[in-house]
């Protein structure tokens, strides 16, 4: 089960906030980088991926923990939280 927890506000955006969750299950980041869009960054081996969903950037690792930066509010994490599940179980 997912889980999701806001962090603090953006230093150069106090209307948005860190975002620090848990996916819930490792990441397969080798499988995943043919998945990702052309913004996107990926290293398998460090266990590591970057990628921007709409305003957000995401930094997602390969344990299932995700930092996000530029979130509005809960519900947007908890939106974000849905479109990385969606993605990392393809």
């Amino acid at each position: 089960m997912a889980v999701v927890e806001m962090i603090r506000p953006c230093v150069d955006e106090p209307d948005r906030y860190t975002v620090h969750g848990e996916l819930g299950s490792e990441v397969d980041l080798g499988r995943l980088a043919d998945e990702l869009p052309e913004n996107a960054t990926c290293s398998p081996g460090l266990g590591v991926a970057r990628l921007k969903i709409g305003e957000v950037e995401v930094t997602l690792y390969g344990d299932g923990d995700f930092d996000a930066r530029g979130v509005r509010d809960m519900d947007e994490a908890e939106r974000l939280v849905e479109e990385l599940t969606d993605l990392v179980s393809l």
